[in-house]
């Protein structure tokens, strides 16, 4: 489904939108108003998290699926804030084009650390993005932007619980 969003909607991205739906015979962003705004079928509030969720699958079990589009985006991103992590906003269209010029939010940021992690060549990258997401004041950014920023920080600090390790239980 990724990929195949990926795809046919945001090639060049590789952002994947708050909603999908089934359209017929294939994937397709949820149209807008579809279960709540008219960001329902861009990068926006919820689909904030994708580039936090996608990357722990492939950091924790190795599967591949994805890796191709969590690159495109990595490289979309870092070129889109030309390398500086403050520049990323709250909210994408799929194309790439700012919903909201003015706003950033760390629930938007705070993904990217993760993602970066997917390749050795981002470590420059990801070193910027983790001195934004530690710098930026809790006091500045909502309950929901906090979880956010702290679930990706036990990602990247290597203390995200690995279930597919299965530990004896003596």
């Amino acid at each position: 489904m990724i990929n195949s969003i990926s795809r046919k909607y945001s090639p060049t991205t590789c952002l994947l939108p708050d909603f999908v739906v089934w359209n017929r015979s294939a994937y397709a962003p949820a149209p807008a108003y579809f279960l709540e705004t008219d960001r329902d079928g861009c990068f926006s509030w919820n689909a904030a998290r994708v580039p936090w969720r996608v990357p722990i699958d492939y950091l924790l079990t190795g599967d591949t699926r994805a890796l191709g589009q969590i690159r495109k985006m990595n490289a979309w991103i870092q070129q889109k804030t030309t390398d500086n992590p403050r520049k990323i906003i709250a909210g994408y269209k799929l194309n790439g084009e700012s919903l909201n010029d003015t706003d950033s939010a760390i629930a938007f940021s705070a993904p990217f650390v993760a993602s970066a992690m997917v390749d050795p060549s981002n470590q420059k990258w990801l070193n910027a993005l983790w001195k934004s997401t530690m710098s930026s004041p809790t006091s500045n950014n909502t309950y929901y932007g906090n979880s956010i920023r702290l679930l990706c920080m036990i990602t990247v600090s290597g203390n995200w619980w690995d279930l597919t390790v299965i530990e004896s239980p003596n």
